[in-house]
């Protein structure tokens, strides 16, 4: 699936000492996981479990297993990371719950080049209809 988050939490990512460095260092690693980290990040902060976007009919390729297909090793090598990350914040901030959002259409954000423009000038109009779209 795809995560979505404020560019506010890219700082937090990058901070230097405490938790993150070992997360980082895990992520860059293995060359995964930095979704998974993400996640853990943003539920530390939020304290809230993750918005489910209801989008519809989605088609699947079943041609392409992904990455998340290729079985056991993957599986167990995502596992470690999380136990790793559980390790370097001292508990798990994930929340076995999620709140189940209906479809919209109506994240600016993502509609034009402009409201694309406006977010990479500092202008946060989109991200902040995103952000109001997601505070539940």
């Amino acid at each position: 699936g795809m995560a979505v988050w404020h560019r506010g939490y890219m700082p937090l990512y990058w901070a230097v000492g405490g938790a993150m460095d070992s997360v980082r260092a895990q992520v860059e690693q293995g060359v995964n996981c930095e979704d998974i980290a993400m996640n853990f990040l943003v539920a530390f902060v939020q304290r809230k479990s993750p918005v489910a976007m209801d989008v519809g009919v989605i088609v699947e390729n079943k041609l392409d297993g992904g990455l998340s297909g290729r079985g056991g090793a993957h599986y167990a090598h995502r596992t470690g990371c999380i136990n790793s990350f559980v390790r370097s914040f001292g508990l798990m901030p994930l929340i076995n719950c999620t709140t189940v959002s209906p479809y919209r259409n109506s994240f600016h954000a993502f509609e034009s080049d402009r409201d694309a423009q406006e977010e990479a000038a500092g202008g946060d109009e989109g991200a902040d209809a995103l952000r109001c779209a997601w505070d539940v």
